[in-house]
């Protein structure tokens, strides 16, 4: 049979929930850019063993980072609560990963895929463009949460409890 050449990142959303018992904690452009804010964070990976391959580790690294946008939500949530989130950007891009943080959140996420989600987020927080009307003309794609929900809380509080306790260890350059 002929074999097909697949990339990484396909396997990966392949690969069932929790990547066969991997964390991995995606602090690879240092810690400041999350919710702990510690430029001493370097990613780490956890429960690493010889039958995990590149496509257990890559999930690992995208459940990575759904768990920290949903620890980054949390500490909002203690404002005010969100019913639902909303995507753009690479992730919104893709709808496994879509689905992915929608079962991570455990919320449904409306995914919107713009040419300059930048330039877009810029204006709406500025107050250039009427936040309502714009959201009731640009169509989302909507991902609710599966029954993966349900596992996915249960990974997120392991993921949490361990990856606190890396920044009070990270070591500066």
């Amino acid at each position: 049979s002929r074999i097909t050449k697949k990339s990484i990142w396909e396997l990966a959303y392949r690969v069932t929930p929790g990547a066969g018992g991997l964390f991995f904690a995606p602090f690879l452009a240092r810690g400041e850019q999350g919710i702990l804010w510690n430029p001493s964070l370097r990613g780490m990976i956890s429960g690493l063993t010889l039958t995990h391959d590149g496509a257990k580790i890559a999930r690992a690294l995208l459940e990575g980072m759904c768990f920290e946008i949903r620890r980054c939500l949390e500490l909002f949530e203690e404002e005010t609560p969100l019913s639902s989130a909303r995507l753009a950007g690479w992730m919104a891009e893709i709808p496994q990963q879509s689905q992915l943080l929608a079962d991570i959140l455990g919320r449904p996420v409306y995914a919107f895929r713009l040419s300059s989600a930048s330039a877009v987020g810029a204006a709406l927080l500025g107050g250039l463009i009427d936040s309502k009307k714009y959201f009731e003309n640009t169509r989302a794609i909507v991902f609710r949460p599966s029954k993966h929900k349900v596992l996915y809380n249960a990974l997120y509080a392991k993921y949490a409890a361990q990856f606190p306790a890396a920044s009070a260890t990270a070591t500066p350059e």
